[in-house]
C-alpha cells in the first residue's frame, strides 16, 4: 500500500510539471528548445504508467537518437525517440524496437497557443517539414532492418500530427546515399545548373527515397483537450491517448506494428483518460486536408524536377547565391554565414479551415 502511495504521489508531481512546463514553453513561442523539455516530461509519464502493469522489458526515451549511421552513411537525428527493450526467449539476447519517433518544432505566433489562429498556422506548418521526417523514417528503417513500419510524430506547439511509414522496397532501401546533406527534403532545393550535376553528385530527393505515401493517423490535434495559459487542471485530448495506446499496442485494431505483438498495456493517471480513445478517429475534414498537403508537396517535386534549372547568381561576398526552380527566389548566404530568403507568399493552405469550434454557451446547453 506505502508503495502504491509513492507511485501515486510522483505521477501527481509529473503532472503538476508538465503544466508548468508548458507555462514555460509558450512564453517564448520562438524557443524549440523549451518544448524539449514540455515533451519529455509527457514521455516520462508515459513510461511510468508502463510500469505500472508491466515488469517485462522497459520502455525508455532516448533524447536525439542517432538513425542509419553506415560507414557510408551519417544518419539523421530526430528530437526524440521512444524504445522498447526485452530480452528473447531463452536466447538472451536483447531485442529494440522503435515505438515512436518526434521532431518537435517552435510555433511562434502573437496571441496565445489555444486559439484558432494557432491551429491554422500549425496545420500549414506541417506542409514544411513532410522532407525532414520522411529522411527520418528512411533512416530508422536502415538502423532498424526489421522494423516493418516507422511512426513519427511532428510536434509545432502543442498541435501534432502522427505519420506512419511502411518499409520500401529492398532496392529503395539499398541506393547509395552518401550523407543526408544531399538528400533533397524541399523542392525549394533545387536549382542547381543541371539535372545531371545533381545526379553526378549523387543527391536524391526524398520521394525518390520514400516512394510510399505515409498513413495520417493524426493530423494537427492538440494534444491536451483543455488547453489554457495557466497550464491548470489538463487534460489530455483523445487524439493524444489514442496515439499513446495504439503505439504501445494496448489497442487492438493498432495495425500490423512490430511493437504491437508485445501486447503492452498502460496504468491510469488523472491527465490521461483511456475510456473513449480506442474509438477515436480522424475526422474526414482532418483527412482531406492532410491529403492535399501531401499531394501538393509531391507535386512540387515533379514541378522542380522537370523546370528549365537557372543559372546561379555570385552574391555580395563571392558566394553562390542559388535560385530554386520552384519558387522563383533568391536564397543567400549572408555575412554571419546563415541561410537568408524573403518572405514566401501566403500558401494556399492557409486558406484551409479545421472544424468549426463549439461555442461555450452551446456546450453548456
Amino acid at each position: 500500500m506505502e508503495r502504491d502511495e509513492t507511485v501515486t504521489l510522483s505521477l501527481k508531481s509529473l503532472q503538476d510539471k508538465i503544466g508548468t512546463l508548458y507555462r514555460y514553453a509558450e512564453e517564448q513561442k520562438n524557443r524549440e528548445n523549451r518544448i524539449y523539455a514540455f515533451w519529455e516530461a509527457i514521455i516520462v509519464l508515459i513510461t511510468r504508467l508502463f510500469e505500472q502493469v508491466n515488469q517485462n522489458g522497459t520502455l525508455f526515451s532516448y533524447p536525439q537518437p542517432l538513425l542509419g549511421a553506415k560507414k557510408d552513411f551519417y544518419g539523421v537525428m530526430p528530437d526524440s525517440g521512444l524504445y522498447f527493450t526485452s530480452i528473447e526467449g531463452d536466447s538472451d539476447s536483447l531485442r529494440v524496437s522503435p515505438i515512436l519517433f518526434c521532431e518537435i518544432k517552435c510555433l511562434d505566433l502573437p496571441g496565445d497557443w489555444h486559439s484558432l489562429d494557432a491551429e491554422l498556422q500549425a496545420q500549414n506548418l506541417v506542409h514544411e517539414h513532410l522532407g525532414q521526417i520522411s529522411l527520418q523514417a528512411f533512416c530508422g528503417f536502415r538502423e532498424f532492418p526489421k522494423a516493418e513500419t516507422i511512426r513519427i510524430i511532428l510536434l509545432i506547439g502543442i498541435y501534432f500530427t502522427v505519420l506512419e511509414f511502411q518499409r520500401p522496397s529492398k532496392e529503395t532501401m539499398s541506393q547509395k546515399v552518401p550523407k543526408p546533406s544531399k538528400v533533397i527534403v524541399k523542392a525549394s532545393m533545387f536549382g542547381h545548373p543541371s539535372l545531371r550535376l545533381r545526379q553526378a553528385t549523387g543527391q536524391k530527393t526524398i520521394v525518390e527515397l520514400m516512394p510510399k505515401q505515409p498513413e495520417c493517423l493524426v493530423f494537427s490535434e492538440c494534444i491536451f483537450a483543455n488547453p489554457n495559459k495557466e497550464g491548470a487542471g489538463l487534460k489530455f485530448s483523445d487524439a493524444f491517448n489514442f496515439i499513446v495506446r495504439s503505439c504501445l499496442g494496448d489497442v487492438d485494431n493498432a495495425g500490423n506494428s512490430a511493437q504491437a505483438a508485445h501486447g503492452l498495456g498502460l496504468g491510469s493517471c488523472d491527465l490521461m483518460n483511456f475510456v473513449d480513445a480506442e474509438n477515436y478517429k480522424m475526422p474526414p475534414d482532418s483527412y482531406k486536408t492532410f491529403q492535399e498537403i501531401v499531394t501538393e508537396w509531391r507535386n512540387d517535386f515533379e514541378i522542380a524536377d522537370k523546370e528549365t534549372p537557372k543559372t546561379p547568381k555570385r552574391g555580395p561576398l563571392g558566394s553562390l547565391m542559388e535560385t530554386p526552380t520552384s519558387t522563383g527566389k533568391d536564397y543567400q548566404i549572408t555575412s554571419d554565414h546563415s541561410y537568408n530568403s524573403p518572405t514566401p507568399p501566403p500558401r494556399k493552405t492557409q486558406q484551409r479551415h479545421k472544424r468549426p469550434r463549439k461555442d461555450k454557451s452551446e456546450e453548456a446547453a
